[in-house]
This record gives structure tokens, C-alpha cells and sequence, in this order.
């Protein structure tokens, strides 16, 4: 790269030349990147291998990771999370479609009631979408237990959620797999969703903390019947969230009956799902059809959604 006359004097005042050229290859390799970021991406989506979360590099088409034996995931699903630059590629992407509905159902919001709407939305509108209320539920529109978790009451609401939702997510979707999350996700919803209802029937409730709090309940519960009262590190991390979340709940006056129901709901599973081995081999079926019935449920829901908005 440099030319022998500048290496000689270079090395004669005590420069390490070498090192110097893997600098100046690297830099040159940077800015053509940030021209061309699609270079960046082609090389990413053309990479003939992809990561395990435990570190091992396995060949892009293969469907287990030989060392730790985690079920990785499709060579599609692995392209899209390495060009989003996500950092657990080898994830399910179900958090993903989740954050991703959230969102669309916000733009809906903010489209319904205006620029108003993104600081804080109007109840007609909110119950209109979906929010959960009681003359819904009683009217049978058992739907907006579900879509209760996609509305949000303002753009600090949906921030805080989205933010907790990114931090909980991933890790728990790559521990049990993309179609025990899904299930996660569906009972952690109609627990916060139920707990809501029955407390304070008559309040609309909207939001996705239900679904953070039913993670973070999962998380403590699984964590702890993993490393038992010997104490672990990631439990006393999970309940450290549950306790900031319930206090910051209460100073902003927040649907803590709500949270409490996720909370339940996400550590009951966490106590009695099956271990990893039992859920790859005998019991992948039925995780299977769980999964598929609850994104039937959320299918409907969003269709429910859209019909309400037209009618």
C-alpha cells in the first residue's frame, strides 16, 4: 500500500509500518462503507455463515448450533436481523412484528386525532380503536383484550413501552424460542388485560406495560427456578425491574392492577414451561399449534381493529 521509499523512511524514524498499513486499509474500508452503505449490506446478506448466541460459527444453512445445541434460526430471518444490525441475529424476529404493530397502530392514532394525538389522545378516539372498555366487553368485542396492548396514550406512553420492550425482549424470545414467545406474549396480554378489567372496570386502559411486566415476570420466574435460592444475577436484575416499574407506575399514576396481572401472568408461565430439550423434541407440536392460535387471535384482533375504525 506504501510505497517502498516512504516505508524505508518510516521505518528508519521508528515507525511500525505494518501496523500502519492495516490502519490505512481499515480507514479506506470505513469511508467507502459510509459512501456506499449498500457495499455494507450486500456483504452481510452474502455472509455464508451466521452467529450462535454462544459465540460458535456455523454454516448459514445449518438448523442447529453444534455446540450448545440452540435451534438457530432461517437463513432469511438471519439476513434481515444482520442488516438491521440487531445484535442476537440468530433471534426470532417475533419482538420485531410486535414493536413494528405498535407503531402502525400509532401512526393510526396520530392519523384519527390529529397532532394533538401524539401528546395525548382523545378517550373517544382510543376506545374507538380498541382501548379496553367496559361496554366493549360487554357488547362481546372480547377483542379488545388484545388490543388493548397496541394502543398508546401518547408519544412519552409509547416511548417508555417500546424501550422496554427492546431491553426485554430479545434475550427471553432467543432463550425459549419464537413460538414459545408468541405464546408469552398472548397470556401476558389478557392477564394485564383481565387484571385491569376486573380492578377498575370502568377506567380505559390502553398500552403494552402489561406485556413489559408479563416479561419481566417470566424472566424472574424462569431465572429463579434455574439457579434456585442460591441466588442469581439475572433474577435480581428482573426484580429490580418489577419494583422500579411499580414505583414509577405509581407516580405516574399508572394501571398497576394492569402490570400486576402481566406480572402473574408472565411468572406462572416462567414456572411451568418445560425445560429447553423437552420443548425441541416432544412438545415442539403443541408449542406449535399454541402459537398459531395465538396469532390467529392477534389476526383477528387487528382485523376487529380496522373494522372498528370504518365503521
Amino acid at each position: 500500500m506504501l510505497p517502498d521509499w516512504l516505508k524505508k523512511l518510516l521505518q528508519a524514524a521508528g515507525i511500525n509500518t505494518i501496523r500502519l498499513e492495516w490502519k490505512l486499509r481499515y480507514w479506506r474500508e470505513s469511508l467507502r462503507w459510509e459512501r456506499t452503505p449498500f457495499a455494507r449490506w450486500g456483504k452481510i446478506l452474502s455472509y455464508e455463515h451466521k452467529f450462535c448466541s454462544c459465540g460458535q460459527l456455523v454454516h448459514k444453512h445449518a438448523k442447529v448450533c453444534p455446540q450448545c445445541g440452540r435451534t438457530l434460526s432461517s437463513r432469511a430471518l438471519y439476513r434481515v436481523s444482520r442488516a438491521l444490525g440487531f445484535v442476537a441475529p440468530e433471534a426470532g424476529l417475533v419482538w420485531i412484528a410486535l414493536l413494528l404493530v405498535i407503531g402502525a397502530v400509532f401512526l393510526v392514532e396520530v392519523r384519527l386525532s390529529g397532532v394533538a394525538g401524539l401528546l395525548r389522545p382523545p378517550s373517544r378516539m382510543l376506545v374507538r380503536l380498541g382501548a379496553l372498555h367496559t361496554q366493549g366487553i360487554i357488547e362481546g368485542e372480547y377483542w379488545r383484550l388484545l388490543s388493548a396492548g397496541l394502543i398508546h396514550i401518547g408519544l412519552w406512553h409509547i416511548a417508555f413501552n417500546a424501550i422496554a420492550l427492546s431491553q426485554l425482549a430479545p434475550a427471553l424470545e432467543d432463550e425459549i424460542g419464537s413460538w414459545q414467545f408468541v405464546v408469552l406474549v398472548t397470556l401476558t396480554q389478557l392477564g394485564c388485560t383481565l387484571a385491569s378489567y376486573m380492578y377498575h372496570p370502568f377506567v380505559v386502559s390502553a398500552g403494552a406495560s402489561g406485556i413489559a411486566f408479563g416479561l419481566i415476570g417470566f424472566g424472574l420466574a424462569y431465572s429463579h427456578r434455574r439457579a434456585g435460592w442460591r441466588g442469581s444475577a439475572l433474577r435480581d436484575l428482573y426484580l429490580k425491574w418489577a419494583l422500579y416499574g411499580f414505583v414509577f407506575g405509581v407516580m405516574i399514576g399508572a394501571d398497576n392492577a394492569g402490570h400486576l396481572g402481566g406480572l402473574l401472568a408472565g411468572g406462572i408461565f416462567g414456572l411451568v414451561i418445560p425445560t429447553r430439550q423437552d420443548m425441541k423434541t416432544r412438545l415442539l407440536p403443541l408449542w406449535r399449534v399454541l402459537a398459531i392460535v395465538s396469532l390467529a387471535a392477534w389476526a383477528y384482533t387487528i382485523l376487529a381493529m380496522w373494522r372498528s375504525v370504518g365503521a
